[in-house]
């Protein structure tokens, strides 16, 4: 029979998992983003280049702080999933030694039911 810390944890590092594979999707959406937002300030820049008018300048810098803006979410989701990748792997660890444990009180609570080990115990008293 199993125990449920161990179900629970198992079932937490799963979760956790699943969370951290959403995090990654999200991360790659904002990066590819930016990198929309990348290549439409440049294509701004070389616009720009050729004609001088302002207006192109100001789209140029109005691009890469959406960049920005999106780089930094990017970085956040990262961190998300690196934390969760984290938590599911504690998670995981803990799942085995909570089975550890559980086994070994299964094999200590066998012992002291054993009538062998009973008579040794009271002849010790």
């Amino acid at each position: 029979m199993r125990s449920r810390s161990v179900a629970v944890a198992i079932v937490l590092a799963l979760v956790c998992l699943g969370a951290a594979v959403a995090c990654w999707f999200r991360a790659s959406a904002y990066r590819r983003d930016a990198e929309w937002y990348l290549l439409r300030g440049n294509a701004a820049a070389r616009e720009y280049a050729q004609t001088f008018d302002s207006a192109v300048a100001e789209q140029q810098l109005e691009a890469f702080e959406q960049r920005r803006e999106a780089l930094e979410w990017a970085h956040v989701w990262q961190r998300g999933q690196m934390l969760l990748v984290l938590a599911a792997v504690a998670s995981a660890v803990a799942s085995y030694l909570l089975h550890l444990f559980a086994r070994l009180w299964r094999e200590l609570s066998d012992t002291i039911d054993d009538p062998v080990v009973e008579a040794q115990l009271r002849a010790q008293r």
